[in-house]
């Protein structure tokens, strides 16, 4: 009898069995959240904290490519108080600009300093190592910093 395979989650699903734990702890906090991987299984990843993140407020789930990353002010509109929670998907986050970058990190800046809780909760997804581009000067390494909360490599 053979061992059972221990490198998926589910048969479909291909999610490493050593990042369960790290998924499980980022359902139950708001920190963002950053994933690593294929596009595929990051944003698979993603999905699987946006729809356990209930914790009895979570908000509507939005996905957006990195390139859409100035309609995020616009999105959480509802903020801190009104109950619920937006979660918010921001895939290949590799691809931001550089102004892009200095905006987001002003978003979650002033997010947080407007409420203890911000109305929000972000998840990121990349394809590439952000440390090598942080290394390289390609990305804001105080946006590395915020997003880095809780690191899931898929």
């Amino acid at each position: 009898m053979q061992p059972a395979d221990r490198t998926t989650a589910r048969p479909t699903s291909r999610i490493p069995w050593d990042c369960l734990l790290d998924i499980m702890i980022a359902t139950r906090t708001l920190v963002p959240v950053l994933i690593s991987g294929t596009p595929d299984r990051a944003l698979l990843v993603a999905m699987m904290i946006a729809e356990r993140s209930r914790n009895g407020n979570r908000g509507p789930v939005t996905v957006l490519p990195a390139a859409r990353a100035e309609l995020i002010p616009t999105i959480h509109g509802a903020g801190p108080g009104h109950g619920s929670c937006q979660i918010i998907v921001l895939r290949e986050i590799e691809a931001l600009t550089r102004r892009q970058q200095v905006q987001m990190i002003e978003m979650i800046q002033a997010g947080y300093r407007a409420a203890a809780r911000p109305g929000w909760r972000l998840i990121t997804t990349t394809s590439v190592s952000l440390v090598n581009r942080v290394g390289a000067g390609g990305f804001e390494p105080s946006l590395f910093y915020l997003l880095n909360a809780i690191h899931i490599m898929v």
